[in-house]
């Protein structure tokens, strides 16, 4: 059984679920660094903020736009399963086990809660380059 759907309803699947999971990610780090004082973790705040941004701006921002031109050249009734390439379905088994792997470690949750603050952040801030292609800000809409 496949459910197809619009290209429009694709851009959103991509940033809605983006969003989703940088929330997710951002809500794992605050748990993990919630019971501390600021003064004892703002070194660890301010490096996954200083990441993300950084992420965000050379790495997610770019695959977001590479992945919503794909999505505008499309045309007709398409998979669900199109909304990203088939090459990042693996990219994501391979971070989903990577996380999974890092929740499980050793690692203490305030070392950890840097990547996950840096992925959450740059997630979130590149999901809005699909909500901007549908028209949700001012500019260019689908």
């Amino acid at each position: 059984m496949s459910f197809t759907v619009e290209k429009r309803t694709l851009v959103l699947l991509a940033g809605a679920l983006w969003l989703a999971v940088g929330m997710m990610l951002l809500r794992l780090s605050y748990q993990w660094l919630e019971p501390f004082e600021f003064s004892e973790i703002w070194t660890n705040v301010m490096i996954g903020i200083v990441l993300a941004v950084l992420a965000c701006r050379f790495l997610f921002v770019p695959i977001a736009l590479k992945n919503i031109d794909r999505l505008i050249h499309l045309s007709g009734k398409l998979s669900v399963y199109r909304f990203m390439p088939l090459k990042s379905y693996f990219i994501v088994f391979l971070m989903i086990t990577l996380g999974i792997s890092l929740r499980h470690s050793p690692v203490p949750k305030h070392w950890l809660a840097i990547p996950y603050l840096t992925m959450g952040l740059a997630l979130f801030g590149s999901s809005l380059c699909y909500f901007r292609c549908l028209g949700f800000f001012k500019g260019k809409s689908l």
